[in-house]
């Protein structure tokens, strides 16, 4: 931690401050402390963004996957009629309820952990800004980015997934709707060879 604000303090090309007063080494030690705990719980939120997106992966191909093998099964002369149409229809849509919900849990869970991600960042900085501030003895030393949270971005993010969930929602109702189709079309097919 030290390293990076001595590296801070080398790029807004502030000189090192002679003495602390003890009123101001207290304030520095305590900010330093919260932002060592903000560090630490940004690598936690980065850990569980990552495990939440491969989460999303793989139910989103769990249930692609699974949709293949129900195809597969039925396309590959079944003994399935078209008056028995709803059993591949039932397993589908199940399987479909089921990935559904637990792709939207998953979401949700990424979206406030990216938004704590992203509120924890801003808030890191500003406690950089307020030590360098401290070092400096108290001549503000600005900003060189802006890092706080941004409303838009985190917008176009649930945008984002609300438009990927409507896509899985728009494949669930083809798959469901084709099982009919394949079978009757099918059968009628047989039929009049």
């Amino acid at each position: 931690m030290e390293i990076e604000l001595a590296r801070d303090r080398e790029r807004e090309g502030i000189p090192e401050l002679q003495v602390l007063t003890q009123q101001s080494q207290k304030k520095l030690e305590v900010l330093t402390q919260q932002s060592e705990k903000l560090s630490i719980l940004k690598e936690k939120h980065e850990e569980r963004i990552q495990k939440l997106e491969e989460k999303a992966t793989n139910l989103t191909n769990f249930y692609a996957v699974f949709q293949g093998v129900i195809l597969t099964a039925v396309s590959q002369g079944s003994s399935l009629k078209c008056k028995h149409w709803f059993i591949p229809f039932f397993l589908s849509l199940l399987a479909s309820i089921i990935n559904f919900i637990a792709l939207v849990h998953t979401i949700i869970k990424y979206l406030r952990t990216r938004e704590q991600l992203e509120r924890n960042i801003s808030n890191q900085e500003e406690l950089r800004r307020q030590i360098l501030l401290l070092r400096n003895g108290g001549t503000d030393v600005g900003r060189n980015q802006e890092l706080t949270f941004d409303r838009i971005k985190a917008l176009r993010r649930q945008v984002y997934f609300i438009c990927t969930l409507g896509f899985f929602v728009i494949f669930g109702i083809l798959v469901l709707t084709g099982w009919r189709i394949i079978l009757c079309n099918h059968n009628k097919e047989i039929e009049s060879c």
